[in-house]
């Protein structure tokens, strides 16, 4: 691995200010800083033609974050909750983005040249809004809990038509965010604009029930080499199901008794109605699942 060496210094700062009984306004901004893995810069392998190459060149990520939200909690009889509002922008430089390309221009076999390497890819952007709510209704023998959350999110590369690759290729192909992508628009790969989450659970004595569900828009932006040669040879049906990489709302259930204050069985059902969805490219995730759990403590 070499005398691989990179360091920072990482400031951050925040502040909680009470502003009524139950009102909290904070805010904060700080530093990021993220090393590059092992696997993203010496780590080299092949499945079939395609390889996973090495990049021991690669820059550490950083980050400027920044964060206001308020936060609000609610006391009345019985009832006890919180709504919590937060605008966050968090700006990336020296993205680190594992990229298709050819980068063998003699290659031997069974090699064809061709693969993904990590790289990185310039300036971006996140920032959105994201809200929780979370409570409890409690009496002497029922109980009743709910949190739910939901996150918007922009994110956008800042440059667009930087070239921060070349391929090894007959005609040195300069790699920018733009011929990499998928999609035209600047929206980063493999992100989500809309999460959305709920769960409820009600106790009654020793029985318990809840359920839970999640939601995920559909993902905007992919690397466009996953819908051309050579890999839409070998994974075939990767554009055709791009509707289906989030686009997805999941239900569990759960169900459970309390013996006594040691023994508990639950029984879980993830996944109620089978939706069938990926969470990246050639990424099924699972089906339907039953679980039975039985706890001593």
């Amino acid at each position: 691995m070499g005398n691989y060496s990179k360091s920072k210094p990482v400031f951050r700062i925040g502040t909680n200010y009470k502003l009524a009984r139950a009102t909290y306004l904070r805010g904060s901004i700080g530093q990021g800083f993220r090393f590059p893995s092992v696997a993203e810069a010496f780590t080299q392998t092949s499945v079939g033609p395609i390889s996973i190459y090495a990049n021991p060149l690669l820059e550490p990520e950083t980050s400027i974050s920044s964060e206001i939200g308020i936060k609000q909690g609610v006391l009345y009889k019985k009832l006890s909750a919180y709504l919590d509002i937060a605008a966050f922008r968090n700006v990336l430089n020296n993205m680190m983005e594992f990229t298709f390309g050819q980068w063998e221009q003699f290659p031997l076999p069974p090699s064809s040249g061709f693969g993904f390497k990590s790289l990185n890819v310039g300036k971006g952007l996140v920032k959105g809004i994201e809200t929780e709510i979370a409570a409890i209704y409690k009496t002497k023998k029922i109980q009743h809990r709910l949190l739910a959350g939901y996150t918007y999110s922009h994110t956008q590369n800042l440059e667009p038509n930087k070239i921060f690759a070349y391929d090894e290729s007959v005609t040195r192909t300069g790699l920018t965010f733009l011929n990499t992508s998928s999609d035209s628009t600047l929206f980063l790969k493999y992100r989500y604009k809309h999460l959305a989450k709920l769960d409820f659970q009600t106790q009654i004595n020793k029985y318990m029930l809840g359920i839970s569900t999640r939601y995920t828009s559909r993902m905007l932006n992919i690397d466009g080499a996953f819908q051309s040669f050579p890999i839409n040879i070998f994974v075939p049906g990767i554009k055709e199901t791009r509707s289906l990489m989030g686009n997805s709302i999941l239900f569990d259930l759960r169900a459970g008794y309390t013996f006594n204050p040691h023994w508990a069985i639950t029984a879980q059902v993830q996944n109620i109605f089978n939706t069938y969805w990926l969470g990246r490219p050639a990424d099924v995730q699972a089906p339907r699942l039953f679980q039975l759990q039985i706890r001593y403590q």
